[in-house]
């Protein structure tokens, strides 16, 4: 997530020198997002643990506007543990979006509506509460920890409000769903799912973004 928002924010940095009456914005993004998890909570009521409808988590961004319209990407990333007295889940989500659309300038805040394009996925680490092991049995039974991970194609939709504060600070408020396609649990080796639990990846995000840079109005 690093990487991507450094070259988001080389890009953006590119379009303000070919572009100088418009501009652009970039910074930290916190928000959360919902899903649905019926089907895999049903699973795993069975041995006492229920994942979280909403995750909270943060990521960064940014967005280059001219002319009405508004372009740029940003990222977002969400991890949460459960454990009982037999077994502990690590869950994590991480989604990066190439996002575009048409932004309104309402004299006192503008208003983007926004289409997104690019990649997620989700990963759950499942390791049971074993007792110390020697080494030769953990050669002869080395299995402790299993992944399982899902995650492909993501689009996405959302409305964006964009406050300048200053002429170098802004806040934005962004709220939308996002939809993965073709997404199916394997295992990380690559190993297939069987009756894997079929919740939809459909997601409603929110974010509240704190950016810096600015316009050439």
């Amino acid at each position: 997530m690093k990487k991507s928002f450094i070259s988001i924010v080389f890009i953006l940095f590119a379009f303000i020198i070919a572009f100088p009456e418009s501009g652009g914005y970039g910074g930290l993004l916190i928000g959360g997002t919902y899903q649905k998890n019926d089907n895999i909570n049903s699973s795993l009521s069975q041995v006492g643990i229920e994942l979280d409808g909403i995750l909270y988590g943060a990521g960064g961004g940014g967005i280059f506007i001219t002319k009405n319209f508004a372009m740029g990407g940003s990222g977002f990333g969400a991890s949460r543990t459960y454990a009982t007295q037999d077994l502990k889940i690590d869950y994590s989500y991480g989604s990066g979006m190439f996002e575009f659309g048409p932004m309104f300038d309402l004299k006192v805040l503008n208003l983007g509506i926004i289409l997104g394009l690019g990649g997620g996925g989700e990963d759950m680490k499942l390791r049971p509460n074993l007792s110390d092991i020697s080494f030769d049995s953990l050669l002869l039974n080395p299995g402790r920890v299993s992944t399982i991970t899902r995650g492909g194609m993501e689009v996405g939709a959302s409305l964006m409000l964009l406050y300048k504060l200053k002429d170098f600070i802004a806040l934005s408020l962004k709220g939308g769903v996002v939809y993965g396609f073709g997404w199916q649990w394997q295992l990380d080796d690559g190993a297939t799912v069987y009756n894997q639990p079929e919740d939809r990846p459909l997601r409603v995000n929110c974010s509240l973004g704190v950016l810096f840079g600015g316009t050439g109005e």
